[in-house]
């Protein structure tokens, strides 16, 4: 599965909450997340502190009552997209770098508990912005 097609497929389908790990800002889904937290979806998104913004791009200002939490990791090796029922992996290349072109999606309970812990593990270890 294309893994822009897989985040807004995560998006779209998401009831409670999105997660998302991701070396980038994937500027075409922001009108899909902004639909989301009008519904009441929460949103938990993990950055790398050295992120290159897209020109004209800002992130949201944290706030207690925001539905977006944002976090900050050293560095990012691996893409994690989930909400309740799906989750999708993307691994890293040989070179380190996230492999968008080639990953793992699925509903299977054993697939999502294992992102799940993965993506807590990540969000553990991370940072809020100051």
């Amino acid at each position: 599965m294309q893994v822009l097609h897989l985040a807004v497929v995560v998006m779209e389908e998401a009831g409670e909450y999105v997660w998302i790990l991701t070396d980038q800002v994937m500027t075409t889904t922001i009108p899909i997340i902004r639909e989301g937290y009008g519904k009441g979806i929460r949103f938990r998104i993990l950055l790398p502190q050295q992120l290159t913004l897209p020109p004209g791009f800002q992130l949201p200002k944290p706030a207690p009552t925001s539905p977006i939490e944002i976090k900050w990791l050293e560095e990012v090796r691996v893409c994690v997209m989930m909400n309740e029922g799906l989750a999708g992996l993307c691994l890293p290349d040989s070179a380190g770098k996230i492999d968008f072109t080639t990953g793992f999606a699925s509903r299977d309970p054993k697939f999502h508990k294992w992102c799940r812990d993965l993506y807590l593990h990540y969000w553990e270890e991370a940072k809020k912005a100051p």
